[in-house]
């Protein structure tokens, strides 16, 4: 957790719980998790949470209440959600998909015409190849927010593979070397695809498919949630649940 005074985010452990900042040497306290649990109870949560189970499953498995254990899971998220990433570089892919509503299916296959209205919610995305993938949940299809996310998460230089579509930017005028993608005919070049990432979708659409209703509000974290678990997907259920606690211990006092 960095300092409120200088955003240092190196400190020293002190007494009572308080940390106290390397560089102004002024001395805080993390804020408390939104529920009042034992660090027992914080590692029985994320061991269930790791192996995918339900908030009924969890609060009947580790004799915690319903409430506290939905809590807990909704923390957890919120941490992945705000958790910082590398700036990727090399081979990206980006893509974007729709995230659609209707009769509570997500990621409904239906075509835009002008008879239909515009999504108002898309998922777009960039995987680096060999390496994580990053995604958040936009308004539309909108150039420019495609555009002011790339030179966040990419750096100036790399190569970006993306469908031919005409909402894309000039990914050349912004530092990028890009190369489309013609998903209907395809491509001579074999390294010249986005298959990375489509793989990315359907593993998102199975799993928010497979959740049934999720408030809107939510849909961001629930987002946050699988691209941790797809970036984390080598890993053994026991570093996984290690590195869910020292994020959980890192950003808040338990």
């Amino acid at each position: 957790m960095s300092c409120p005074n200088c955003k240092c985010d190196q400190y020293w452990k002190v007494r009572r719980g308080g940390l106290l900042c390397v560089n102004c040497r002024s001395e805080y306290r993390p804020p408390p998790p939104p529920v009042r649990l034992s660090q027992n109870q914080w590692r029985t949560i994320v061991l269930w949470f790791v192996l995918e189970q339900s908030v009924s499953i969890i609060s009947e498995q580790s004799g915690i209440s319903r409430y506290k254990v939905m809590k807990a899971l909704q923390h957890i998220r919120t941490l992945m959600h705000s958790q910082s990433q590398e700036v990727f570089q090399g081979v990206v892919e980006v893509d974007a998909t729709l995230y659609s509503r209707a009769n509570n299916r997500p990621f409904r296959n239906h075509m835009r015409n002008k008879n239909r209205s515009r999504p108002d919610k898309v998922v777009f995305g960039a995987l680096c190849r060999g390496g994580l993938v990053r995604a958040k949940l936009v308004r539309g299809y909108d150039t420019e927010m495609f555009r002011c996310l790339l030179k966040e998460w990419v750096e100036p230089g790399s190569i970006i593979y993306s469908s031919s579509a005409e909402y894309y930017p000039d990914l050349v005028g912004i530092g990028f070397v890009h190369r489309p993608v013609n998903l209907k005919k395809g491509h001579l070049d074999r390294d010249c695809h986005i298959n990375g990432l489509k793989g990315f979708w359907g593993y998102l659409k199975t799993k928010l498919s497979n959740r049934g209703g999720i408030r809107r509000a939510r849909v961001r974290l629930y987002l946050a949630e699988y691209v941790w678990r797809y970036n984390n997907r080598d890993k053994s259920t026991k570093e996984k649940i290690n590195t869910i606690i020292k994020l959980i211990k890192d950003t808040t006092n338990i």
